[in-house]
This record gives C-alpha cells, structure tokens and sequence, in this order.
C-alpha cells in the first residue's frame, strides 16, 4: 500500500513549514507521496528512484523536485546520502511565486513532464556550496536558536536561486551547443534502461540517437555525471542488488540475467560498486531484515 504523507508528519503547526535533514539510505524506500514540495540532493552514492513508474538513477550531485501529489520511491540505494528539504508553497509564497515563473524551476516542479528527469545534475563547483547551504539549513532546524525561522526560509530561497541560475546556464549551454536537453537525450536513457539485460555497446547507444560515439559519450557525461557505460554499469548493478534482495536465483544466473557473459567479471564490478560480493551482499541484507 502506497504511504501518504502529511504536512503533520513533518511541520509543526506553530512554526514555518520547512523541514531538512540528511540521511544515509542503507536501504529502499517504498513509494509514497506528500502534500508539498520535496527538494532532493544527493550528495553521494548512488540509488535507483522510481517517479511514477519510470525509473532512473540517481548519483552524487542530482538535485531534483517533487511536486505534491507526485508517487516516488528509492530502491537498492548503495552509499547513499540524502538531503531532503520539504516545504510547503505557503511558506515561501511571494517568493516561489516569482522564482516559479523562471523555466528552470518550472521543469523542476512541474507536473505535466513526461519523463521522470525533473532534476539538474551540479558541477563540482556548485556541489560544495549546495552541501555547506543544506548544511546550514539541517543545523538551523535542529537547533532552533533564535530566528532560526527567517534564516532557514533564507537559506531555502538562495538554494532555488543557485538551481535557477545553474538550470539557466545549463540551457545555455544547450543552446550554444555545447550539450543538449532534447528528447533525443532521453531516448537513449530509455534505451540503456530498457536493454540492461543484454551486453550494450557504446556505438549501439549513441546510434539510438544518430551521433558519434565520442560526441554522445561528452553530451551524456555533461548531463548526468556518468559516461554512458558508468551509467550502464551502475544500472545493471542496482539491477542486481533487487534481485539478490528479493530472489533465491544463484549469482551466476543473475549475473547472466543482466547481461554479464563471465560471472567472474559480474563478481568484481558488483565489488567495485558495492564494496561487497554479491553473495555477502545478500547475506546482509537478509540478516538485517530478520
């Protein structure tokens, strides 16, 4: 049964509604949805996040938004450390309301986007001073000090403004040329996704959307972080971190499952990405739900 989540669960009534905290995700969480606004920032590991049935991955710098109402969940999260920052329109009104009217924050927390890619994947640059910004909004909502209202409410406004601004130089980017967002783009995530349990090939990807593979592999890493076969790796891996989880299939049969033609290779690419074999891998994790 899906969770419903309220603004009781999280705000208290006599205070702003704004809520942040950090948290390790050691394992997934069940889809679910909320009545306001849920801003996401991952800012390690990886982790596969399901937005009303289409699934992506989701790794080290994303930074996406839930709009309420919207059903998402995370599965086979591996080093993954999350902050959420919620809140509602109200406590930000005017404001938001200006700051919504910006293309970039629209694609954000937009409702009619037909692909569950609503995020912005940060430079290194920008990742610290989102990290020291969510920092400061996790301390202020702790601690509770004195005006620690219209700081945590400041602390909010200039992170949109930051994902404004690099959303804004994305799309130039875009527009020069540089990379793109285009359907295309996403055909061949859909591509790789939907095709994970076969051997992929770079030339096959990037001929899914008639470029060069060299040209592809620059626009693909610009957008995600990732070169398309990181992506492939880390996707097939989160693929059988489920099924450990949830099947008695042997590792030599998941391995093939997913595309991997020597289980050996399977073994020490799941260690490269876990830290763990997959055998142990499903040792703990059946250990930890006893």
């Amino acid at each position: 049964m899906m969770n419903h989540l309220s603004q009781g669960n999280f705000f208290d009534s006599r205070s702003i509604p704004i809520y942040v905290d950090r948290y390790v995700h050691s394992e997934g969480v069940a889809s679910h949805y909320h009545e306001f606004y849920e801003l996401v920032y991952m800012e390690s590991g990886f982790s596969l996040h399901i937005t009303d049935g289409q699934t992506t991955i989701l790794t080290s710098g994303d930074v996406f938004g839930i709009y309420p109402g919207c059903r998402h969940g995370y599965k086979n999260p591996v080093h993954a450390v999350i902050y959420n920052c919620l809140f509602t329109e109200d406590a930000i009104s005017d404001e938001l309301k200006n700051i919504r009217g910006a293309d970039c924050l629209r694609a954000i927390f937009n409702n009619q986007r037909d692909t569950g890619w609503n995020r912005v994947h940060l430079q290194p640059g920008i990742r610290s001073e989102v990290s020291q910004l969510m920092q400061a909004m996790v301390k202020e909502n702790h601690d509770k000090a004195l005006g620690w209202e219209i700081k945590l409410k400041g602390h909010l406004l200039e992170l949109l403004i930051i994902l404004v601004r690099e959303f804004i130089e994305q799309d130039k980017n875009s527009k020069n040329g540089k990379y793109f967002l285009t359907p295309e783009f996403y055909k061949s995530l859909s591509y790789i996704e939907e095709n994970y349990m076969r051997p992929l090939r770079l030339e096959d990807i990037a001929s899914t959307v008639g470029l060069s593979s060299d040209y592809f592999s620059k626009i693909f890493k610009s957008m995600t972080g990732l070169s398309p076969m990181e992506y492939v790796k880390i996707f097939k891996i989160a693929k059988a971190c489920e099924i450990l989880d949830c099947s008695n299939l042997s590792v030599s049969k998941i391995a093939e499952d997913i595309g991997f033609i020597d289980n050996n290779y399977f073994s020490r690419v799941f260690k490269q990405v876990v830290g763990d074999s997959p055998s142990h891998y499903r040792e703990t994790i059946r250990q930890n739900c006893r």
